[in-house]
């Protein structure tokens, strides 16, 4: 079978395919990736969504093996997947065309159907966003650089949004338990804060960590706890007068729990505030305005906190801030089979391109603070 035979039974193959040359320009998209990734059919090359992959080495991995190569896209939380494999070789036994299917984000068991399509539905349009803003990255010149870094923020802010909604629903309808591990909750902290603190100072936001001398060991979700964490934060950041506050996160503990403590010295919660700002997608700006935002922070926070067991206080006081205490146990369920998971997180913050801890913080950092 021919290449044009081959692209004609593509066509009739309700899965996107496209293929490309040797230097991964591409050369023909099939009907349904132009209908389902619309993005890629209007790309020139997957220069920019191979980012991280040697190609060279792609290539050589290609020939020695008659299987395709599955990569996960490492574009800023992108998550497209894509098959790759030879269609054709030259007449000096070199690679002459590669054939590319795409899959989305494959469906986890028992997920919430209603909350996997908002997921794709929202996550497909800002795949292709960040695809064509990595793409223009490298066809533009630096007069276009604040506009991408626009671009970039609005992509990382829609998907901060998205984890919110979906989290939040989720936890409010499930009783799924949360995946807790042993670890050290002073380690911990310096992992998601430290490389988190230089954009902070340049926001003129102060971060004192007040921590115990000793490992403070407990059970708990990280990925879920980091969720609050930034939430708290983010608030701190926002209810402040510009480039003025001080951010203070203290941890105490006794025998039976631990206490995460997150004060500011912003602008605190109006008093007429205080019995709402627990109510799901309330937001409301000091001047009592309705304020753009999905208003989850604080009962996301909540909820997460209290599916590890813990409790949530919080105290504030207008115009002198606002103190957030987070109660956790420091112990757990033992599994099934009577043992208990001791994570070690790594010992030193390996830097990532785009952070996790950048979503979390993006209606607050500034737009220069966003790698185009």
């Amino acid at each position: 079978m021919n290449i044009t035979q081959i692209r004609q039974a593509l066509e009739q193959i309700p899965l996107p395919y496209l293929t490309t040359d040797s230097s991964f320009r591409i050369l023909w998209s099939n009907p349904c990736l132009q209908k389902q990734y619309l993005y890629l059919s209007t790309l020139r090359s997957l220069e920019a969504l191979l980012f991280g992959y040697d190609s060279e080495e792609l290539l050589q991995q290609l020939k020695k093996t008659e299987t395709p190569l599955t990569l996960a896209c490492k574009l800023p939380l992108v998550s497209l997947v894509m098959s790759i494999s030879v269609l054709s070789y030259d007449e000096d036994g070199e690679i002459s065309e590669l054939l590319v299917a795409f899959t989305g984000p494959v469906m986890e068991k028992g997920k919430d159907p209603l909350l996997a399509s908002f997921n794709e539905s929202l996550r497909q349009p800002v795949d292709g966003l960040f695809a064509t803003i990595a793409y223009l990255r490298h066809q533009l010149d630096e007069r276009y650089s604040h506009e991408l870094q626009s671009m970039t923020k609005d992509c990382y802010q829609m998907l901060r949004s998205c984890i919110y909604i979906s989290e939040y629903s989720e936890l409010l309808h499930s009783s799924k338990a949360f995946e807790l591990q042993y670890q050290d909750l002073r380690q911990w902290l310096h992992q998601q804060l430290d490389p988190a603190l230089q954009s902070l100072q340049r926001m003129g936001i102060q971060l004192d960590l007040d921590l115990p001398a000793e490992p403070v060991i407990l059970p708990f979700d990280g990925e879920k706890l980091s969720i609050a964490l930034f939430a708290l934060i983010s608030n701190a950041c926002l209810f402040c007068e510009e480039g003025r506050n001080s951010i203070r996160i203290a941890v105490s503990q006794d025998e039976q729990s631990v206490r995460l403590l997150v004060s500011d010295k912003g602008y605190g919660i109006p008093v007429q505030n205080l019995a709402r700002v627990m109510e799901p997608y309330f937001s409301q700006r000091l001047d009592d305005a309705i304020r753009p935002g999905i208003g989850l922070g604080l009962p996301l926070c909540k909820i997460i906190v209290e599916r590890h067991g813990g409790s949530m206080l919080l105290q504030s006081q207008q115009d002198r801030g606002t103190t957030v205490a987070l109660t956790l146990p420091r112990s757990m369920t033992p599994s099934t089979d009577g043992t208990m998971t001791l994570h070690a997180p790594k010992t030193s913050y390996v830097p990532e391109r785009y952070p996790r801890w950048t979503v979390h913080l993006s209606t607050v950092l500034p737009t220069d603070e966003f790698q185009a």
